[in-house]
């Protein structure tokens, strides 16, 4: 047991020190414009990556068929939602209510 609570604490601090050491060491470096404006695209493509990977993995397999695969009908629901309306709260009460609905009738 002490050996585990040992491993798990110094993997924390070895993890800890991997984010804390180069952000010491860039602490008062100059970022270039062109690194800068590429940084900005990071949260956009995790994001998307997150999404794509939830809409088109059903059960744990890759699943491009709508009719097994019931997220891409309701993600398809949403996209049309978002395009008319142009609302995110709107685009997000029909994506959920869609998927909710077509669940209910899947089972």
């Amino acid at each position: 047991m002490a050996r585990a609570l040992l491993v798990v604490f110094l993997g924390g601090a070895f993890c800890m020190l991997q984010r804390l050491i180069p952000m010491f060491i860039a602490h008062r470096a100059e970022i270039p414009t062109k690194i800068y404006i590429m940084l900005t695209y990071i949260p956009t493509t995790v994001f998307s990556t997150m999404v794509v990977l939830d809409i088109f993995f059903w059960e744990r397999h890759f699943n491009l068929d709508p009719f097994l695969n019931i997220k891409i009908a309701a993600s398809l629901i949403s996209a049309a939602v978002a395009y008319f309306t142009k609302s995110l709260t709107w685009t997000m009460v029909i994506g959920m209510l869609s998927l909710a609905g077509l669940m209910l009738l899947a089972q």
